[in-house]
C-alpha cells in the first residue's frame, strides 16, 4: 500500500479565510433543496450545491445513510466571517458544519527496484511466494489521476464493464459519464483521467505495478511472472482545476466495487478535518469490498510531518494509517 504523505502548508496560508465550507442538513428539516434554497439566501454563502451528486442506481442506498444531505458552499472573501456565523446560527436546518480543510500530496521517489528499499524492508519478496496480487481485489488510488498509457498501468487497470467508453452517456446508471478506468473528481471528467502531476501514477505503481516484468518498478500486489494483479481504479481529486472530491471519490470506489481505498494525502494542518470525508470513510468501510470482501479497508497517509499531531483523515480511526519504516 501507500504510505507518501502530504507537506506542511506555509504559515501564510494557514491565515487566509477558508473558501469553503461543508454542512449537513438536519434530516427532520425541510426537504434538502428547500433548505439549501433558504440558506442560499439568508447566509450570504455561495454556489451552495450537494457534496455527493444523484448516485443513480445507487441514489436510494445514499440517501438510507443520509449523503444527500451534505452540501458545500463557496465562502465569499469579503464577507467569509458574516457568511459562515449566519450559516452556524441556523441550528433548525443545520445538524453539523465545517470549514473545509485544504490537502496536498508528496514528491515522487526514484522508480525502480533498486531504488526501492522499503519493498525489502517490510518482507515483500517474502509476502510475494504467498500471493501477489488478485485482479478480483480492487484498489481506488483518490490521488492526482494516472498515466493511462504507461506501460506499467496497461495490464492491471479496472474496467468498469458496464459503461461503453466516450460515447458521452451514464450507461450503467450510476451517475458518472464514460466513468471506464475511474473518474476524474476534481475536473468532473470520464475520460480526462491524467491529473496535475505524476504522483498518482508513482502511488498506482507502489500499489500494481506488474512484478517481475523487466520495466519500472515492482508493484505490492501487481502480480508475478506475467500473473495478473489487483485491478487498479483511478479516482482524481487532484485535477487541473484544484483539489476537489476527496468524499465523493470514496463513495463512488465503495459503490463500484473497490476492496481497499489508497490515500497518499492528508489536509494541511494538525487537528482540522472535513466531516464529510470523515462520513464517506464510514459508507466505504461498510459498502466497499466488491466481490472480494465484505465492507473496505480506508488507508490512509500517517503524516511526513515527523510530528505526534492529530493528522487527518489518517488519524480518524475508522482508517488505516501508513508510517514509514526504517530501511533494514
Amino acid at each position: 500500500l501507500i504510505w507518501l504523505v502530504c507537506e506542511s502548508v506555509p504559515s501564510d496560508e494557514k491565515q487566509k479565510m477558508p473558501s469553503s465550507m461543508v454542512f449537513k442538513l438536519k434530516a427532520e428539516a425541510l426537504t434538502p433543496e428547500l433548505a439549501a434554497k433558504e440558506l442560499s439566501e439568508t447566509t450570504g454563502l455561495l454556489g451552495i450545491e450537494r457534496v455527493f451528486r444523484d448516485g443513480g442506481r445507487f441514489e436510494f442506498r445514499h440517501r438510507g445513510e443520509g449523503l444527500h444531505l451534505w452540501y458545500k458552499a463557496t465562502v465569499p472573501s469579503e464577507s467569509g466571517s458574516t457568511a459562515m456565523e449566519n450559516l452556524l446560527k441556523r441550528t433548525d436546518l443545520i445538524a453539523k458544519a465545517a470549514t473545509t480543510p485544504t490537502a496536498r500530496k508528496a514528491t515522487p521517489n526514484d522508480p525502480f527496484y533498486d531504488d526501492q528499499p522499503h519493498m525489502r524492508a517490510v518482507g515483500m519478496e517474502e509476502a510475494w511466494a504467498v500471493s501477489a496480487g488478485d485482479p478480483n481485489i480492487v484498489i481506488a488510488i483518490i490521488d492526482s489521476g494516472v498515466d493511462v498509457n504507461h506501460p506499467e498501468m496497461r495490464s492491471n487497470a479496472w474496467l468498469n464493464t458496464g459503461e461503453v467508453c466516450g460515447n458521452g452517456a451514464d450507461d450503467d446508471g450510476n451517475g458518472y459519464v464514460d466513468d471506464c478506468s475511474g473518474y476524474n473528481f476534481a475536473d468532473n471528467s470520464g475520460t480526462q483521467l491524467l491529473g496535475d502531476d505524476s504522483h498518482g501514477t508513482h502511488c498506482a505503481g507502489i500499489a500494481a505495478a506488474p512484478t517481475d516484468n523487466e520495466i519500472g518498478v515492482a508493484g505490492t500486489a501487481g502480480g508475478i511472472d506475467g500473473g495478473a494483479g489487483a485491478s487498479l481504479m483511478h479516482l482524481v481529486v487532484f485535477g487541473n482545476s484544484g483539489a476537489s472530491g476527496f468524499a465523493e471519490a470514496l463513495i463512488y470506489a465503495a459503490d463500484m466495487g473497490a476492496a481497499i481505498a489508497s490515500n497518499s494525502w492528508g489536509f494541511t494542518q494538525a487537528g482540522v478535518n472535513d466531516p464529510s470525508v470523515t462520513e464517506a470513510i464510514d459508507y466505504f468501510n461498510t459498502y466497499g469490498g466488491g466481490s472480494a470482501s465484505v465492507g473496505g479497508l480506508t488507508v490512509f497517509a500517517a503524516g511526513n510531518q515527523g510530528q505526534d499531531g492529530e493528522w487527518y483523515p489518517g488519524y480518524y480511526d475508522g482508517t488505516i494509517a501508513v508510517a514509514a519504516v526504517n530501511n533494514a
